[in-house]
């Protein structure tokens, strides 16, 4: 009886434990304005702010420094910011784009091409093809932002607010006339708004191959399963709001709310379903940028220069898996670490996960960025359950963008990696 007592004593102190401590938690500030865009790499988390610029943490967002070295002017505001390439992009309110070869340390001035009065909004980018959504419509560059040409055939609304790359597609979201799409080289945009209420303002995308998610102003979160041709509501939770940011870490989603009592919208099912995730927020906190790693999830506030974060480990829910712990649906996992190196101290290793809820012949590939096979990794018959594969760079193979696919009967997902020197 004494042994039975002891522990359901321990049970229920590591239950109150975990309750007190899934929530939210306030990091030290990171300047005194709203906190535009956040970014994590490596052991780098960087954030856009207001006023302050770009900062940086290195310790996870324990504590934050600037990191503006070769930005001109008194006023700063990092309104966006992009890592591709092996290289991290800023885009500066009315200053242009600035691009930073050593994580922050030093910047470069990156906007030959730009008409110097746009107000920038979003980057997008695979390796050297670099896109940037302004109010002067879309900017393209080849040459990894050395120099930027306008791309706004067929585009009638050139107040362009997110831009956002699948597959061979581009999509951007305007303020007042919803989603246009294109082919990449081609470029010429047509209207996609098929089931997006008017008026259209699109703010952010994230998604796969298979499903691309839109935050709306006003409207909340839509889908499209079609590569961005139609839409419809995600519903419940995830309708009637601001959404100013959408951050993808495997098969969850995390929303940022601008509107109403603000915070973080989650789904831990791909958008299957959705709650909000406020615990430990101070008042309407409106939540305008998040970011995520392997182990936490940050959100910046609209205002005061505020960063919280949280680990990822309190969105897990079980839902992914029955009583028996058997998984009941297909999912292809990020890879970890991402990036990762193949140089000298660096992990010339990544691992991929993913999960069956059934026997199913299982194909997984690795590809370059020009569609080109790199090695199949997975060509056999599997058992319902997890697994983890290594994929490791072979010394040949070059730095860049690469992107790994998974086909288990006809569930196919891909996702991309990234391969430092």
């Amino acid at each position: 009886m004494k042994k039975y007592f002891f522990y359901n004593l321990v049970f229920l102190s590591i239950m109150a434990f975990t309750t007190i401590n899934s929530q939210w938690a306030k990091t030290s500030k990171a300047g005194n304005g709203s906190v535009n865009a956040i970014i994590s790499y490596g052991q780098n988390v960087f954030v856009g702010t207001q006023n302050g610029g770009v900062y940086v943490s290195r310790d996870n967002g324990a504590a934050w420094s600037e990191a503006n070295n070769g930005m001109s002017g008194s006023f700063i505001e990092a309104v966006d910011l992009l890592y591709t390439g092996g290289k991290l992009f800023a885009a500066i309110k009315y200053g242009g784009v600035y691009v930073s070869s050593d994580d922050g340390a030093s910047w470069q001035a990156s906007s030959i091409g730009l008409p110097g009065d746009q107000f920038e909004n979003q980057l997008a980018g695979d390796g050297n093809h670099i896109f940037f959504a302004t109010d002067k419509g879309v900017f393209h560059s080849s040459d990894a932002g050395a120099n930027w040409s306008a791309i706004n055939s067929g585009l009638t609304d050139l107040d362009v607010r997110s831009i956002y790359i699948n597959g061979q597609n581009l999509l951007c979201g305007t303020y007042n006339n919803g989603v246009f799409k294109t082919t990449l080289g081609s470029f010429n945009w047509t209207s996609a708004n098929s089931g997006i209420p008017s008026p259209w303002h699109v703010l952010r995308f994230a998604g796969n191959d298979s499903k691309i998610f839109a935050g709306t102003s006003g409207a909340g979160v839509y889908v499209s399963n079609d590569g961005g041709q139609s839409w419809t509501t995600a519903g419940g939770n995830a309708a009637g709001h601001v959404i100013a940011d959408i951050e993808m870490n495997g098969n969850s989603l995390f929303c940022a709310i601008g509107s109403g009592d603000g915070g973080v919208l989650y789904s831990p099912d791909f958008g299957a379903s959705w709650v909000i995730k406020n615990e430990g927020f101070s008042d309407y906190p409106y939540s305008a940028a998040l970011g995520s790693n392997q182990t936490t999830v940050f959100a910046g506030l609209n205002g005061g220069g505020e960063i919280w974060k949280r680990s990822l480990n309190d969105f897990v829910t079980g839902i992914e898996d029955d009583e028996n712990g058997f998984p009941v649906t297909y999912s292809l996992n990020q890879n970890y670490p991402n990036p990762f190196s193949k140089g000298s101290g660096g992990n010339p290793s990544t691992v991929i996960s993913y999960q069956l809820p059934e026997n199913a012949f299982v194909s997984l590939k690795v590809y370059d960025i020009l569609g080109a096979e790199v090695t199949e990794l997975v060509n056999k018959e599997q058992a319902a359950g997890k697994y983890h594969v290594n994929f490791s760079a072979d010394s040949k193979l070059a730095a860049g963008v690469y992107f790994y696919r998974l086909q288990a009967g006809n569930f196919v997902q891909t996702r991309k990696l990234m391969l430092l020197n």
